[in-house]
């Protein structure tokens, strides 16, 4: 961890984002400079968050995207009943638009 906060405070323009091993546990660790002027550090940043908890927020947005593609593909089969109604409509052939 001292290595990382060392790393972070020579390189005040780099952001770092490690997975590090803390009491049999894997955790996030994130480190960011703050910049009082363009080069000089006035501190950090340090966030530890557990890995699972990352995990559990992929897992989420895996989940929101699946759902978010199946309401697409609802979508996209109601309109083209629309389409076919509208046909139907125009064509003048009501008895086949009713069915």
């Amino acid at each position: 961890m001292k290595a990382l906060i060392r790393t972070a405070l020579q390189n005040p323009d780099r952001l770092i984002h490690e997975q590090m091993l803390i009491s049999n546990s894997i955790y996030i660790v994130d480190i960011s400079p703050i910049l009082a002027e363009e080069t000089a550090i006035s501190g950090i940043v340090l966030t530890i968050r557990p890995f699972s908890e990352v995990e559990d927020l992929a897992n989420e947005l895996i989940e929101i995207r699946q759902h978010a593609n199946h309401i697409r593909a609802q979508t996209h089969e109601y309109l083209n009943k629309l389409n076919i109604l509208n046909g139907f409509l125009l064509l003048e052939r009501y008895e086949e638009a009713e069915a």
